[in-house]
């Protein structure tokens, strides 16, 4: 197959055969949703971006940015123009201004450690392999959100590619940028998806020294528990009064295989306090019970360098098998919601062996911090729901598994699983934050009306023609 304009490209491509093994084409986290891509391109500058979206506009392909390969929502067809931006992983840390400028192919645990090498910290996620701008376009979580609130509360500017009217263009935006730029820049820090390529961010950093950490690292509790510690498990987990500087979290997995009791049903509870170990032993007392603890299979104390927090996450990054992820924001957790998510979860794998590796989790943390910025800079990162900020309580349903087959079967699993603690909390709305929104989404399932209809206009003023792929279902209404 030959594309129109491809001899414009100066950067690695390839075409894609689509006889070849997606898997020996494509590498992402999750293969749902997953075909060959008609063109695969690997810009190294910006001005290779520009030309990949001439060459997407004149064969009518739509581009997909791509950093972390971890959005378990997007689709890639045989007309997806698959922009890899992995080669665009430069990181300057400006120690004078507190901020950091890196590319758009960076992730999370490269930005982490350049930071924390340089005495810095931002609200990254929490997972090493997910690319930083695909995370901030969806408002952006960590274990920062106490104190600093999402990821887009930090954004300075950002360098996007679009795809204009007649040819892409590319322009650094931020908060004071004139009215029409300033309004893209607000509709990509949370509700970014399909609008243009982000071929770097300028980030506000702090100092590590602010958070008084003990050695400079994170005090870490953890306790496992075999499923009869369920209840203590949880009681103690709804009774913390999460702090700012704290995240809790109550994960439902199965233990991995070579461990001891490979696949038996485990709850771990943890928490990290990013502050002195003295004030961390106060505000998590309650894991430190002597009685609590002689009920887990195992109960630590440990602490975490800076630079290594997201590295327990570690083992959930494998590029393996289908993951279908469910979330939604809460206000808080109920002894009845986690229950009976806890024996959803358990009848589930134990019926679809090859689904063991899916899990539940429930966090915690404050959420006053961004309720505060929510409130106080009205129009500033407008397009993130003030529902979400105001909800500091997670649920995160996913399933992973390896047989198409068994995929079909669990699709509702996720939801059903949300559904449950809503029910046990008398609410009905899914809060579901845009990074993690399930596939085909539609717009107001995730955002206000108001909100919905300014996406649509930013999309329309941005990319009328559709060059770039959307994930939600904007139907003919640009």
């Amino acid at each position: 197959m030959t594309f129109k304009g491809i001899n414009t490209l100066t950067c690695r491509y390839s075409i894609p055969s689509p006889s070849s093994p997606i898997h020996d084409t494509l590498s992402r986290w999750g293969s749902a949703s997953m075909e060959h891509p008609a063109l695969i391109v690997n810009p190294a500058t910006e001005d290779d971006v520009l030309a990949a979206v001439e060459v997407a506009r004149l064969n009518h392909l739509k581009v997909l940015p791509v950093g972390g390969t971890h959005g378990s929502f997007v689709s890639v067809t045989p007309s997806t123009l698959y922009l890899d931006m992995s080669a665009l992983d430069a990181i300057e840390v400006d120690k004078t201004r507190q901020t950091v400028t890196f590319g758009g192919g960076v992730t999370a645990g490269k930005l982490l450690k350049a930071l924390t090498a340089a005495g810095f910290y931002a609200p990254l996620p929490d997972s090493n392999t997910v690319g930083v701008i695909g995370a901030l376009l969806g408002g952006g979580t960590s274990y920062f959100m106490g104190l600093k609130g999402l990821t887009v509360d930090s954004v300075e500017s950002l360098r996007v590619v679009t795809a204009g009217k007649n040819a892409a263009e590319a322009r650094t935006i931020g908060p004071s940028s004139p009215p029409e730029e300033r309004a893209l820049f607000h509709t990509l820090c949370g509700a970014g998806y399909g609008l243009g390529a982000v071929v770097s961010a300028t980030l506000r950093i702090y100092p590590v020294e602010e958070l008084h950490l003990t050695e400079n690292k994170v005090w870490t509790r953890q306790l496992i528990f075999p499923p009869s510690g369920l209840k203590p498990a949880a009681e103690a987990f709804l009774k913390l009064q999460v702090q700012a500087t704290q995240i809790a979290q109550l994960l439902f997995v199965r233990s991995p295989p070579g461990t001891p009791n490979a696949r038996s049903p485990v709850v771990i509870l943890s928490t990290s306090y990013f502050g002195s170990s003295s004030e961390a032993e106060a505000a998590a007392a309650i894991l430190l019970d002597d009685d609590l603890s002689a009920k887990a299979i195992l109960a630590k104390t440990t602490l975490v360098p800076l630079e290594a927090i997201n590295d327990k996450l570690d083992p959930l990054n494998s590029h393996a098998g289908h993951k279908l992820m469910m979330v939604s924001r809460v206000l808080g957790h109920t002894i009845e919601g986690i229950t009976a998510s806890f024996y959803k979860w358990l009848a589930a794998t134990d019926q679809y062996p090859d689904a063991q590796g899916s899990n539940v989790l429930f966090s915690a943390h404050s959420s006053l911090k961004s309720q505060q910025i929510g409130k106080e800079t009205p129009g500033v990162h407008h397009l993130v729901e003030q529902g979400l900020r105001e909800r500091g309580c997670m649920i995160m349903s996913m399933v992973w598994c390896f047989s198409p087959e068994t995929a079909t079967k669990l699709a509702g699993h996720g939801k059903e699983v949300v559904e449950l603690n809503l029910k046990a909390q008398q609410e009905t709305k899914i809060w579901q934050p845009p990074s993690f929104m399930s596939s085909g989404a539609k717009l107001e399932e995730l955002f206000s009306k108001e909100t919905a209809e300014n996406i649509r206009a930013a999309k329309k003023t941005w990319d009328g023609d559709g060059v770039f792929w959307s994930p939600y279902e904007m139907s003919e209404r640009l």
